[in-house]
């Protein structure tokens, strides 16, 4: 069964996520990822991007980027929604340095990921352990992560 995620991104770090019923058209989640983003923008912006196109004082802060499969509105934060497959529907891990969400089965690609970017931190053998039980520690904070 598929399955739509949206995502809300700030800095490109993801924020949060909900999963709602892949039978939605990909009309219906631009409309909630509309309103999701306008929940942000004063009301002039509100209003400036609810005009018709040829108007001259229309902005595009509402308006889907991008062509592809995937759904994106918004600047920052923003708002990314993807039809996926009940095989694909793993929980996104997220590393606690610098915030890369890893794509794919969990935590696949960390281990090259955190030799590349963190090893100067702390090794990737003492740093696995502790990722997997959630209880690393970021650098420079006092709260597991």
């Amino acid at each position: 069964m598929n399955t739509w995620r949206i995502q809300k991104f700030e800095s490109f770090a993801e924020q949060d996520h909900w999963d709602l019923p892949g039978n939605l058209s990909p009309q219906e989640v631009t409309e909630i990822l509309r309103r999701l983003a306008a929940r942000y923008l004063t009301e002039e912006e509100v209003i400036s991007s609810s005009l018709r196109a040829n108007h001259k004082g229309k902005t595009d802060l509402l308006e889907r980027v991008g062509s592809g499969p995937d759904i994106h509105i918004g600047d920052n934060p923003f708002y990314l929604a993807q039809l996926i497959s009940g095989q694909e529907l793993v929980e996104a891990k997220t590393c606690p340095e610098c915030g890369h969400v890893f794509k794919g089965n969990g935590w696949d690609g960390i281990d090259a990921h955190w030799r590349a970017k963190h090893e100067d931190i702390m090794s990737y053998e003492q740093a696995w352990p502790l990722l997997q039980a959630g209880t690393y520690v970021k650098a420079a904070s006092c709260e597991p992560v």
